[in-house]
């Protein structure tokens, strides 16, 4: 939403730009599989699956640790703003 509101305060031109730069780096890691297969082959299969191997190991650990990080930092959050009236953010 950040993003979105400041897109009020460019100029038009700057807006389509902005948009389609977003766009773009949202949708390039979803391109990535098929742009690498298109440009390199089959021999890209084995990165590609140390890719996968890799990510599966780490499925298990990182989300649980990401939710715990942003936990704790809601309970900050909530602890500023009753002691101070201003929360983090």
């Amino acid at each position: 939403m950040a993003f979105l509101s400041q897109l009020d305060r460019l100029a038009p031109d700057q807006t389509l730009t902005a948009l389609a730069a977003y766009n773009l780096a949202y949708a390039l890691p979803f391109l990535a599989v098929p742009l690498s297969l298109a440009v390199a082959g089959r021999s890209v299969l084995p990165v590609l699956g140390k890719a996968v191997s890799t990510v599966e190991r780490l499925s298990g650990f990182v989300p649980p640790v990401l939710l715990g990080l942003v936990g704790v930092g809601l309970l900050l959050d909530a602890a500023l703003f009753f002691a101070t009236g201003t929360g983090l953010i």
